[in-house]
């Protein structure tokens, strides 16, 4: 299950690129959801929260080791992705019950879109 605090943080860079798809593992099938994000935008054009900034590695990392989690977040470009492996794009979710996990996010509207691709 990924953590409330980097959900927080994904959120946060969602609203700083509203443009800009981004998408995150779905731990069920991603061993790595919890380290790494998709972007539709390069990771050096990125608006990140404060606290936050770009390592030589091109991860995200905190300014503050005591922020939410000590971890470096790797972001790899959309086209990286396996499709059945990731939650929508928040774009597409209500983020409140997202953040809350009330409720699993479906990728309902990906699975249709590539049932449409198929035929």
């Amino acid at each position: 299950m990924l953590s409330k605090n980097f959900k927080k943080l994904v959120y946060e860079i969602k609203v700083l690129n509203p443009d800009a798809e981004i998408r995150m593992g779905n731990p069920q099938f991603d061993e790595l959801a919890e380290f790494r994000i998709f972007s539709s935008v390069d990771v050096n054009d990125l608006k990140l929260p404060q606290d936050c900034y770009i390592d030589k590695t091109n991860s995200i990392q905190y300014k503050n080791v005591d922020a939410y989690f000590r971890q470096k977040i790797l972001v790899f470009p959309v086209n990286q992705m396996d499709l059945g492996k990731t939650f929508p794009d928040l774009s597409w979710c209500e983020i409140e019950e997202f953040l809350s996990e009330k409720k699993p996010v479906s990728n309902i509207s990906e699975i249709a879109y590539m049932l449409q691709r198929l035929n």
